[in-house]
């Protein structure tokens, strides 16, 4: 019975694989079959270690009842509920590769404790393609499941007494092992089944609930050390005298010793829509223009992949890790340096715009920590005006804060987050 299952959760990872696939299939149009084919056989290790682990919650399940009719609901229940999970994950996957170029990990998983934010960020999804696959890999897996259910009534009796419990202590071992994937010293992981140097193509061995439990059970990276400490006091002050040699002239931007500062963060833009940074489109002419006759970086280049990250680099200087962001580390966070603080000791004050909610990935908590004064958000702005799936768009952040800004004492600095340009990218008009 245990085999049986085991073997059939096997072959509902590769269902799994073959919905994934289905779904992306725009993004492996060019892959050679082969190379497909082979995530289908690499990714062996953690669709059996998946299976084992659901086989011995369905047996731990089975054990406190006796009656055929109670051990069948337990089998239905357990069938559904994970046939069920794992398509949906396999679905969920495939459209985060397709938007942010990777499957569910750390970073998508603490989105999801901002339900509103995403869902929006979810808004343009085929819904109704989704869900027509879903059923339909349902109605898969179940007649999958009467097939080897039909299997299995053709094998032999299963053995008694001392046989039986031999057997159970040699399944027993193997379990282990399969779990784990072997004796060796590093357990499963992601690399197991990477075989390709396209990211993809490995991302297509992984299986979906494996990948999961992955993820929510290794939970947070942190470091107790400073990465970056990696050199002594006379080193460093070798290195700053490299980088920043004396005798650099500076550049003076404004006649004024305390101008006020207003830092514009556009959300999700890029420089191929603007023909002024190398762009092959012309879609930004009234940004151009500025940058035409003013003082504009061209070799300026991103320091993170979501907003938050993005944030924290340019007020903070932070350089985002990969995995996670720092945001959701308060205490971390909180001892970061920022401009607000820096700009408050020379009498500046400091203010925060933003269309949505500043709650959305701790930012609110790290903006008041690192000595933003002032943050007005979704909340300042009449029902009304929420046009946004993110919040209120661009068009009554920037009139309120033209009007705001005309109020504010001199020295200020002033940030303001744009939303429109975020995705589903429902920019008005």
């Amino acid at each position: 019975m245990f085999i049986i299952l085991v073997g059939f959760w096997f072959l509902c990872g590769w269902l799994a694989r073959a919905v994934f696939l289905w779904h992306a299939a725009d993004l492996y149009r060019h892959d050679n079959a082969s190379l497909l084919w082979q995530a289908f056989i690499r990714g062996w290790s953690l669709d059996l270690s998946t299976s084992v682990y659901i086989g011995i919650l369905t047996f731990m399940l089975l054990l406190p009842f006796r009656t055929p009719a109670r051990k069948r609901s337990i089998l239905v229940f357990v069938f559904w509920v994970f046939s069920f999970l794992l398509f949906v994950l396999a679905l969920t996957d495939a459209e985060l590769m397709q938007k942010w170029g990777n499957r569910i990990n750390e970073q998508a998983l603490q989105y999801m404790e901002h339900p509103q934010e995403a869902a929006a960020a979810s808004a343009g999804s085929p819904f109704a393609s989704i869900a027509l696959q879903l059923i339909l890999a349902l109605l898969a897996a179940r007649l999958l499941l009467v097939a080897v259910w039909r299997l299995s009534r053709m094998l032999p009796e299963r053995p008694k007494g001392w046989k039986l419990a031999l057997c159970w202590l040699a399944v027993l071992a193997l379990s282990v092992l399969a779990m784990r994937g072997g004796t060796g010293a590093v357990p499963l992981n992601q690399s197991s089944v990477a075989f390709s140097n396209t990211t993809r193509i490995n991302t297509l061995a992984v299986n979906p609930l494996w990948n999961l439990g992955y993820y929510l059970s290794n939970g947070t990276r942190k470091l107790d050390y400073s990465p970056y400490l990696c050199c002594d006091s006379l080193a460093e002050q070798r290195a700053r005298l490299w980088a920043y040699p004396a005798d650099t002239p500076l550049l003076k931007l404004t006649m004024s010793e305390k101008p006020n500062i207003l830092l514009i963060v556009l959300e999700s833009f890029t420089a191929q829509a603007s023909s002024y940074f190398g762009g092959k489109l012309h879609l930004t002419p009234q940004l151009d223009a500025i940058a035409a006759e003013s003082f504009a970086l061209n070799r300026v280049y991103a320091n993170g992949d979501r907003t938050d990250k993005g944030l924290t680099s340019l007020l903070s200087g932070w350089h985002p890790q990969p995995w996670h962001s720092v945001l959701h580390e308060p205490e971390k966070a909180a001892k970061l340096p920022s401009l607000p603080a820096a700009l408050g000791k020379s009498g500046y004050s400091s203010y925060f715009h933003y269309g949505g909610d500043s709650r959305l990935a701790d930012m609110k908590a790290w903006l008041l920590a690192i000595g933003m004064e002032h943050i007005e958000d979704i909340a300042v702005y009449p029902k009304a005006m929420h046009n946004s799936q993110w919040g209120a768009h661009d068009e009554y952040l920037f009139g309120r804060l033209a009007v705001q800004a005309g109020s504010y004492p001199r020295p200020w600095f002033c940030t303001a987050l744009s939303l429109s340009s975020h995705e589903p990218f429902e920019i008005p008009g």
